[in-house]
C-alpha cells in the first residue's frame, strides 16, 4: 500500500488509524491470509500541483488479487474511501485510490526501481530501508520523503 501525502496534512494518529482499519478492510473482503505494508510517502509543500494549482490530494495505491471481478473491487475501493473520508475528514475529491491488479502494481515498482541508476541503487536501497525503519521505531509507522 502506497500511499502518497502532503507533509503534515496528517496526524501520526489518523495515519495509524487509516492503516489499522484499511488492514481490517483488507481481511474483510479478500481474507484473513492477505496482508498489505502501507508505506506514507509525504510530500512537501509546492511539489504537487492538479490543474496547474497546488494539490490537496492524497493518492494511495493497493494491490488486489490479479483479475478481480469489478463487483468486488468496487466495494472495497467505496469502503475504503467512506473511511478515509471519516477519518480525515478530507473532500471526497481529496482522495485518489487505485485498487490495481497486483501484477500492475509489481510492474509500477520495478519501472520505478530502473528510473534509478544502477551503480547507486544499493545505496539509495539502504537510504530507503534505514529512513523506514527510523520511522516505524519513532512514529510508529512507514514513512519517508519523496525527495529521499
Amino acid at each position: 500500500m502506497m500511499c502518497t501525502i502532503h507533509d503534515n496534512s496528517l496526524t501520526n494518529n489518523e495515519l495509524r488509524r487509516i492503516e489499522k482499519q484499511t488492514q481490517q478492510l483488507y481481511t474483510q473482503h479478500f481474507g484473513r491470509h492477505f496482508t498489505i505494508m502501507p508505506i506514507w510517502v509525504r510530500i512537501p509543500p509546492g511539489q504537487a500541483y492538479l490543474a496547474g494549482k497546488p494539490s490537496s490530494a492524497s493518492a494511495v495505491v493497493i494491490p488486489v488479487a490479479d483479475d478481480l471481478d469489478n463487483t468486488s473491487r468496487h466495494k472495497f475501493m467505496k469502503a475504503f474511501c467512506d473511511n478515509w473520508i471519516a477519518i480525515t475528514g478530507c473532500n471526497k475529491n481529496d482522495i485518489i485510490f487505485n485498487a490495481a491488479d497486483s501484477r500492475y502494481v509489481n510492474k509500477l515498482n520495478r519501472q520505478m526501481l530502473s528510473r534509478i541508476r544502477p551503480s547507486i541503487r544499493p545505496l539509495v536501497a539502504g537510504k530507503l530501508a534505514f529512513t523506514l525503519l527510523m520511522s516505524k521505531v519513532s512514529k510508529g509507522y512507514l514513512s519517508t520523503s519523496i525527495n529521499l
